[in-house]
């Protein structure tokens, strides 16, 4: 998913963690992807997931999709609507006047009330375009496709929030769980991770990314009221609970 952390992840996984098979398999002078450590699974690392099967990134038609251990990022959904408004990339709505605007005006009633209606987003992806109810039915969905009890291939969920506070130990454990070797010492990520990547916010590294995201919410997010409620009408309740995250607080006290 956008704005999540995928880069992030990409350069610590590829400076930290490989597999050793690969590596003996490849040598010393072997590529990261080489072993092991991809930059997106076949199907394109944000496309979603319902693509799986019926599309293939460019390069990427080869490999076979189930030999990947996707590794999935996620991250609080406020933080990440915050974050959709400065950069939206492959998503387009209408937000001009205020953001994340998940609700639009319709035709009145008889009685001349105003009636409202979700602002449907839509994405494109390398497979093709897809609609959303709104900016938060697109986090809603795309992750809970990934979390379908159907789904027949396995995967790790990680949230973007342990990949800037708890690195080591989070790099550590997704090595471990797909069969790699962590190498030593443990690199960090300082500089901005997204620098090496055209149409890229640049502008937070490691220590900017612990005073930005260790702040506490703001009052609703920032946001007005209507998309605070908007928000916590629709928002999925199981994804923040399996998750562990919090709503800010509302202005209504």
């Amino acid at each position: 998913m956008f704005s999540t952390g995928t880069n992030l992840l990409t350069h610590l996984l590829k400076r930290n963690c490989y597999i050793p098979a690969r590596f003996a398999q490849y040598g010393v002078n072997a590529t990261k992807e080489q072993l092991g450590m991809r930059w997106q699974v076949p199907w394109g690392k944000h496309t979603d997931p319902g693509f799986r099967n019926q599309h293939a990134a460019t390069h990427a038609q080869e490999i076979s999709k189930n030999d990947i251990l996707p590794v999935v990022t996620i991250r609080n959904v406020w933080t990440w609507m915050q974050s959709m408004c400065h950069h939206p990339y492959a998503a387009q709505w209408e937000h001009y006047e205020k953001c994340p605007h998940l609700k639009v005006a319709k035709d009145k009633t008889q009685q001349q009330q105003q009636v409202y209606d979700w602002n449907n987003v839509t994405v494109t992806y390398g497979a093709g375009k897809m609609s959303y109810q709104s900016l938060v039915h697109l986090w809603n969905d795309w992750y809970s496709s990934y979390m379908n009890p159907s789904a027949s291939y396995p995967l790790i969920m990680i949230r973007m929030e342990d990949l800037v506070f708890h690195t080591e130990s989070t790099i550590s454990q997704v090595c471990a769980c797909a069969g790699g070797q962590l190498q030593q010492p443990f690199q960090f990520v300082h500089d901005s991770a997204k620098k090496d990547s055209p149409g890229h916010d640049t502008r937070t590294g490691y220590v900017e990314a612990w005073i930005k995201y260790g702040k506490p919410m703001q009052v609703e997010a920032g946001f007005d009221h209507d998309d605070y409620q908007a928000t916590m009408q629709s928002l999925s309740r199981t994804l923040m609970d399996t998750f562990s995250y919090q709503n800010p607080p509302s202005s209504q006290g």
